[in-house]
């Protein structure tokens, strides 16, 4: 979870450095770049930690919880669709075990989300 985290950090900072880069044409030295970008990224997430109380850093993760329990079903199940299409994966495409465990998983993940 904390590489997953750690991830979509990253690929975020590297998304609007990349737009400040080509889209906005702003020539800016690299650490000036570097330092606005990675502040945007972590100041918010640092004020939030910074001056709010257990209880509500705990509120929030239960929302949080909630909300990535009604999204990875839009998330899980197309995927799942589309890996095992071989029109669209060719030589990739899920095998029949692959299929079958997927479609397990991904059906007790819903009913586990759904019912907790």
């Amino acid at each position: 979870v904390l590489a997953a985290g750690e991830g979509s950090t990253m690929m975020g900072c590297y998304a609007g450095q990349l737009t400040m880069e080509g889209f906005l044409h702003l020539k800016w030295t690299k650490w000036k770049r570097v330092l606005f970008t990675r502040s945007v990224a972590i100041l918010p997430t640092f004020m939030i930690a910074f001056y709010s109380t257990l209880p509500e850093l705990s509120g929030l993760n239960d929302l949080l919880n909630a909300m990535f329990s009604i999204q990875i079903p839009f998330a899980v199940l197309p995927l799942v669709a589309f890996t095992s299409n071989p029109q669209l994966m060719g030589q990739f495409v899920n095998g029949i075990s692959t299929k079958i465990l997927m479609s397990v998983v991904s059906v007790a993940m819903i009913c586990i989300n759904t019912f907790f």
